[in-house]
């Protein structure tokens, strides 16, 4: 699942684009700083600077999309926002290799020396991906009833066990895996794989 590929996406780049709805400009930010910023942990960036290329980032894009500068037919949105995290990503990593750091604050940098484009591309796409799941949960969460969320939740993300969950939410042990069953089909048809995968 491409986030920018369903008509809702669409109409939120648009929307900034027109520069007038500050709500979808809030969205934009919202949803796509987190990614920068987990890129940028990603890939390095002092936690100090990790601000400056947030910032940098989106309100580059952001001016990009409002000056019309953005074209969907010479490549997909994805690709787009890539290369505007990629740049900023990269000057701050060269930055922080010329500026002198006190000793105490070297762990901040993991490796200050600018990695090479598929260093940063993996990270990306992993960061990218981890967002699109995270997206996918937090809508499933509003469409799916409470208990069956709960069940889901208590197993696959914190590891309880089915029997305990079912004791705790006063379920049978096959409701609770019937639950589980249901959210991971929709997780999965929400992000186009198979149920298996």
């Amino acid at each position: 699942m491409d986030p920018f590929k369903d008509a809702t996406s669409t109409t939120l780049i648009r929307q900034v684009a027109g520069g007038t709805d500050q709500s979808a400009e809030s969205v934009f930010v919202k949803r796509y700083q987190v990614l920068a910023h987990r890129v940028a942990r990603a890939m390095g960036i002092p936690v100090s600077d990790i601000e400056d290329v947030l910032q940098e980032a989106i309100h580059t894009a952001m001016t990009t999309l409002r000056e019309q500068r953005y074209d969907r037919d010479k490549g997909g949105f994805r690709q787009w926002f890539k290369g505007i995290v990629r740049f900023k990503v990269m000057h701050a990593r060269r930055n922080a290799a010329r500026t002198p750091r006190p000793a105490a604050s070297l762990p901040d940098v993991a490796d200050p020396s600018p990695g090479p484009a598929a260093e940063f591309a993996e990270a990306f796409d992993a960061q990218w991906r981890e967002a699109e799941i995270e997206q996918a949960l937090d809508e499933l969460r509003g469409e799916v009833e409470n208990q069956t969320w709960q069940a889901f939740d208590m197993v696959v993300r914190q590891g309880a066990k089915a029997k305990d969950v079912a004791k705790t939410l006063g379920m049978t042990r096959g409701a609770v895996d019937q639950a589980v069953r249901r959210v991971r089909v929709r997780l999965a048809e929400k992000l186009g794989l198979d149920a298996g995968e």
